[in-house]
């Protein structure tokens, strides 16, 4: 992994695997998109499947109360517009997502089998 700063991560192509750094601090896995001019287009995938914040919430509730599932949301593109410019990104590189898919295939052995999505 490396850290960079908002102009080194704007020359980064679409599909490079980040993270929003602070000192001590990151947020959520994402996945570059577009670099437009003055931003750029990013992708998380830690929400089930919605179609807007009501059904989001709505859908989280029932998980909660049911122990339904949702499949989770792979396709959540969006406009990100919430960086500073001293902003820095932890970039994820190539051996980093190799061992993370070593694990999540390991993940995929012992997962239950697939549920059936609520609704």
């Amino acid at each position: 992994m490396k850290i960079v700063n908002l102009d080194e991560f704007r020359k980064l192509p679409e599909m490079t695997c980040f993270r929003k750094y602070r000192p001590a601090y990151c947020d959520d896995i994402q996945f570059k998109g577009e670099t437009w001019e003055h931003d750029f287009i990013a992708m998380s995938f830690d929400m089930p499947d919605n179609n807007g914040s009501d059904q989001l919430f709505d859908r989280l509730d029932e998980m909660e109360r049911t122990g339904c599932s949702y499949p989770v949301e792979v396709d959540g593109w969006g406009r990100d517009g919430l960086f500073e410019k001293d902003q820095l990104f932890m970039i994820y590189e190539k051996a980093d997502l190799e061992a993370i898919h070593k694990l999540i295939g390991e993940a995929i052995e012992v997962a239950p089998i697939e549920p059936s999505e609520a609704g």
